[in-house]
């Protein structure tokens, strides 16, 4: 898995964890099984962030058994499963939560990453594709198809969606976005 790709979605979902997602009113029985959900959800991002990724897995497991609706469980069990190495878990993961929410940019930019791990190129940019429709200014998603663009073979247009990371990267105020793209077209341009 690519690392930046990794520490860029971490990050994301870093912050969107403080974020209050909205909730209908329960019954107390629905209540009780929703505390036992986050138990685990929670207790799975602890061991997330320790490196446990097998603990983790078990725990978003038991969430997704006892919450099967929830988004987050599914981004954080398919981030814990792709950095394990299991792809098709991780591809599977990020579908269900492209069911779940399909307007949110990143979940297409995770899948697009696994597609992409996978060989299916067709699939990957279709996923960047996505992202970039739904947020234009996703800088992270222009980076990674220019990526796949360019190792599939339209240099052109890789080298196009390049540009536009290093331009939105820019225009948004970090530097190491932009230099992470400059090292990457210098990489690109160096293997041909």
């Amino acid at each position: 898995m690519n690392p930046i790709r990794s520490i860029a979605l971490f990050g994301f979902l870093s912050l969107w964890r403080g974020i209050a997602l909205p909730t209908s009113a329960r019954t107390p029985q629905v209540f009780i099984a929703q505390v036992s959900a986050e138990d685990f959800f929670n207790r799975g991002l602890e061991k997330f962030d320790a490196g446990d990724l097998e603990g983790a897995i078990a725990d978003f497991n038991e969430a997704i058994r006892l919450e099967p609706n929830r988004l987050e469980i599914y981004l954080y069990r398919g981030m814990s499963l792709e950095n394990s190495g299991d792809f098709q878990g991780a591809l599977a993961d990020y579908t269900e939560a492209i069911r779940l929410a399909p307007n949110f940019a990143v979940i297409y930019l995770s899948r697009g990453n696994i597609r992409d791990n996978l060989g299916d190129i067709e699939g990957a940019i279709a996923d960047y594709t996505e992202a970039i429709r739904l947020n234009p200014n996703f800088a992270p998603a222009y980076n990674n198809r220019g990526i796949t663009r360019w190792n599939s073979g339209d240099k052109s247009g890789g080298q196009s969606d390049l540009q536009q990371a290093a331009n939105l990267f820019e225009q948004q105020g970090n530097e190491d976005g932009v230099q992470g793209v400059i090292n990457t077209s210098e990489r690109l341009q160096q293997l041909d």
